[in-house]
C-alpha cells in the first residue's frame, strides 16, 4: 500500500456556504415526552432516594397540597367508536336499559350487539333499545370484546355504527390507569404517586369534555385487566386524594422522562403560565433509558424527505432557538437559497423526536479542488457546528482502509481547514463523537513532464514513477490532437523517444493504473 502524508492543518477560514456542500445533521436530546409536570422515571428516582409520594409530587407540582376529592365522581372513558357490532359478556346475569325505556335482564353469557341495539333477555324476547343504552352488570364484571372493566357501559348507535363508553368510579378507574402508565414493579411511593397524578388529571379533564381517550391522548387505561396487586395497593393507600392549587384541583400532567428538568407549561405549550406547572429539577431521572438518545445521523437527501416544503435548497446550517425549560422552541434551516424556520414541536413530529430537547449538530468537509496532479497540495473546507472541540480528519487512499489523521482546530464561526498532499486517489471524511461526515474524494491525475526536444528526441517523466508506464506522445493537427509516437519508461520514470520534431505543439500523457487519472503534460511548443 502507498503511504499517504497529510502536510498539516490550517487556521484560515472558508464561508459556511463553501464548506458545508454535503453535510451531514446529528440529532440528540433529552428526555420523553412533552415534559410538563411529574416525570415518571424522575418520580421513581425521587422514591429509590427515601421521598415520599406526597413530597415527590410537591416538587412536580409547585405550590400545591394534597387533599381528599369530596363526593363519589364517575368518569366516562371511550373504549370503542365507529364499530360495526359490539359483544358485551358477563359471567352472570347483566340488564339492559334503552333510553326512556324499561330494563331488561340478559342471560350470562355473550350478546353480540349490532347498530340496530337488539337485544334478546333471559328469556327469550327480543327487544330493540333506544340509543343510548346502558348495561349493567349483575354479581360480575362486564366485558367489552372479551376485555373486563368496572363500572357500567353506555352503547350509542348512529344507525350505522356504534361506540361504547364505559363509565366507573374515579378510584375503579385509576386502578385501570396505574399500572399501564407506570411499571408495577416500581417503588410503592412511586406508583402512590402516579395514582394521584392520575386521579387529578382524570378528575379535572373530565369537567371539561364528554369523555376520556384510554390512550396516551388522555391516560392509557387498560381495565380489570391491567390491574395488579402492587397498583391497586398504591390506589388504595391514597384513595380519593388529589393535587390541589389553593382550593382546586390542578391537572396533573405527567410523562415518562425529563432529561433533567421539567418544562414549563407555557414554555412547552404556548399557553399562559400556571404556578403549579413551573419548570424544576430532575436529579434523579437519569435512571431512564431515554435520558439522553441519539445521535441520529441526517444526510441532505434524507433531510428534505423528513422537512418537505419547509427544506431550503442546499441546506448547509440548522439553528435552534431554546426557551428557559432548555427545549427548542423555533427551528432556523439555512440553505443556499435562504432560512426557513419551524416551530420545535413541528420538527420533532416530522423527525420522530421523543421530545423537544434536542439540539442538531452540523458536519462536513469538502475539497476545494477535487482533482490534483501528483504532488500537488489538496486544500481542504470543514465546517463543524454544535460537536465542541473533538473534531478529526480520516482518510481512505484508493482500496485501503479508514484511518485518523488528525485533529482539526475549529473556528468561532464553526469553519476549519486542512491541507493533505494525496499520493493515491484518497477519500477524506471529518469525525467527531456523534460520527463521521460523508466522505469526499480527491482524485489524484498522474504527473507527465515533457522537456524541450534535443537532437530529434523528446524525453519526461512520469510520476510516481514506475518502469514500463505507456507514454503517448501526441502532436496538434488539423484542430485535434493526435498520436506521433509512443514510449515506455524505465525505472525512475523517465522516458524517451526518438523521432522528427518540427514546429509545432507537442504534449505527452500517460496514465499510473489503478488509483490515478490519466495525466498530461504542459503543452510544449516548437518553433
Amino acid at each position: 500500500m502507498r503511504r499517504f502524508l497529510l502536510i498539516g492543518f490550517l487556521a484560515f477560514a472558508f464561508s459556511a456556504s463553501s464548506a458545508a456542500a454535503a453535510p451531514v445533521f446529528f440529532e440528540t436530546g433529552h428526555g420523553w415526552g412533552h415534559g410538563i409536570g411529574m416525570s415518571q422515571y424522575g418520580a421513581q428516582g425521587f422514591a429509590l432516594h427515601g421521598w415520599t409520594y406526597d413530597q415527590i409530587l410537591m416538587h412536580y407540582y409547585a405550590e400545591t397540597t394534597i387533599a381528599p376529592l369530596g363526593g363519589s365522581p364517575v368518569v366516562a372513558v371511550l373504549l370503542a367508536s365507529g364499530r360495526s357490532s359490539l359483544t358485551i359478556a358477563s359471567a352472570t346475569k347483566f340488564t339492559a336499559r334503552g333510553a326512556g325505556g324499561s330494563t331488561f335482564t340478559l342471560a350470562a353469557g355473550s350478546h353480540t350487539i349490532g347498530p340496530n341495539l337488539r337485544i334478546v333477555d333471559a328469556a327469550g324476547h327480543v327487544h330493540r333499545l333506544g340509543s343510548p343504552a346502558r348495561f349493567d352488570r349483575g354479581t360480575s364484571p362486564l366485558r367489552l370484546n372479551g376485555s373486563p372493566y368496572r363500572g357500567y357501559f353506555g352503547v350509542a348507535s348512529t344507525g350505522s355504527s356504534l361506540s361504547a363508553v364505559n363509565h366507573a368510579g374515579l378510584d375503579f378507574y385509576v386502578r385501570g390507569v396505574v399500572p399501564r402508565e407506570m411499571p408495577s414493579s416500581w417503588n410503592a411511593e412511586a406508583l402512590k404517586v402516579q395514582a394521584v397524578a392520575a386521579r387529578s388529571y382524570a378528575y379535572v379533564s373530565s369537567q371539561n369534555k364528554p369523555y376520556l381517550y384510554p390512550d396516551t391522548r388522555d391516560q392509557v387505561y387498560g381495565g380489570i385487566a391491567a390491574e395488579t396487586p402492587a397498583t391497586n395497593a398504591a390506589v388504595q393507600a391514597t384513595a380519593h386524594q388529589v393535587v390541589k392549587y389553593g382550593s382546586s384541583v390542578v391537572q396533573a400532567f405527567f410523562f415518562s422522562t425529563s432529561g433533567g428538568r421539567t418544562c414549563a407549561i407555557d414554555d412547552c405549550w404556548n399557553t399562559a403560565p400556571q404556578p403549579y406547572l413551573q419548570s424544576v429539577a430532575d436529579p434523579y431521572d437519569t435512571i431512564s433509558p431515554y435520558h439522553s438518545w441519539g445521535p441520529f445521523r441526517y444526510t441532505q437527501t434524507q433531510m428534505r424527505a423528513r422537512l418537505g416544503g419547509s427544506y431550503p435548497a442546499g441546506l448547509h446550517d440548522v439553528t435552534t432557538i431554546t426557551n428557559p425549560s432548555r427545549r427548542v422552541s423555533t427551528v432556523h434551516l439555512v440553505g443556499a437559497s435562504g432560512t426557513k424556520s419551524v416551530t420545535g414541536s413541528t420538527f420533532q413530529v416530522r423527525f420522530g423526536l421523543r421530545s423537544t430537547w434536542f439540539r442538531v449538530a452540523v458536519l462536513d468537509l469538502t475539497p476545494a479542488r477535487r482533482r490534483v496532479t501528483y504532488g500537488q497540495r489538496a486544500h481542504l473546507a470543514g465546517f463543524a457546528k454544535g460537536l465542541g472541540s473533538s473534531v478529526s480528519v480520516d482518510q481512505r487512499p484508493y482500496h485501503g482502509v479508514w484511518a485518523r489523521v488528525g485533529d482539526v482546530a475549529v473556528a468561532s464561526d464553526h469553519t476549519y481547514a486542512a491541507v493533505a498532499t494525496p499520493r493515491i486517489s484518497t477519500s477524506y471524511r471529518s469525525s467527531s463523537r456523534l460520527g463521521a461526515g460523508l466522505a469526499t474524494t480527491v482524485w489524484v491525475r498522474t504527473r507527465v513532464t515533457l522537456g524541450h526536444p534535443a537532437a530529434n528526441r523528446l524525453a519526461g517523466q512520469v510520476q510516481p514513477a514506475a518502469t514500463g508506464i505507456p507514454v503517448s506522445i501526441q502532436k496538434f493537427q488539423s484542430g485535434a490532437w493526435k498520436q506521433i509516437a509512443t514510449a515506455t519508461t524505465g525505472s525512475a520514470g523517465t522516458w524517451s523517444r526518438t523521432l522528427t520534431v518540427s514546429a509545432g505543439r507537442y504534449r505527452a500523457q500517460a496514465d499510473r493504473g489503478l488509483g490515478y487519472l490519466l495525466g498530461s503534460s504542459l503543452v510544449l511548443t516548437v518553433a
